[in-house]
């Protein structure tokens, strides 16, 4: 944890990710972290709307889901299959029907972060032209991490 420090009654850890990405958890008696989860930035109880907020929260997506699973992750997108749990995930427009309340129309992706990741669960939806913008940023930052991933990126 070389950038988070211990605040407070030095049960809870604040700190900056190499992203950008601010951070929050918690210690337990033993000194180790529990819930552990991005922050957003509020004032006065409202988000802060900035240009980067959909950025933002789709770094928290791949923050709580761990480099690890970068790679399932993109055959995700590939195969135009939804991925994720309880707390973060995304569908594509054809998850729902014209019909369903939940419908958000025809070439997009949805994203839903939820609380405890969020203050308040957020929903966003992206074209596909931002979805591709965001991914090759994404890929770039995860291959500085991991340049044996190469190819296998490359050929999602």
């Amino acid at each position: 944890m070389k950038n988070g420090k211990v605040v407070g009654a030095g049960r809870e850890i604040t700190g900056v990710v190499s992203n950008g990405l601010q951070f929050r958890g918690f210690l337990n008696e033993s000194g180790e972290i529990t819930n552990f989860f991005p922050t957003l930035d509020y004032n006065e109880g409202v988000v802060i709307i900035v240009e980067d907020k959909y950025r933002k929260l789709i770094s928290y997506f791949y923050l709580h889901m761990g480099d690890g699973k970068f790679l399932r992750i993109l055959r995700s997108y590939a195969n135009g299959e939804g991925y994720g749990d309880e707390y973060a995930r995304f569908v594509f427009a054809d998850y729902y029907e014209e019909w369903e309340e939940d419908y958000f129309g025809k070439d997009r992706i949805a994203y839903y972060i939820d609380r405890p990741l969020v203050e308040k669960d957020e929903e966003i939806t992206l074209d596909y032209s931002t979805l591709y913008r965001y991914l090759r940023e994404d890929c770039d930052r995860y291959l500085e991490e991991y340049p044996q991933d190469k190819s296998e990126v490359e050929e999602l």
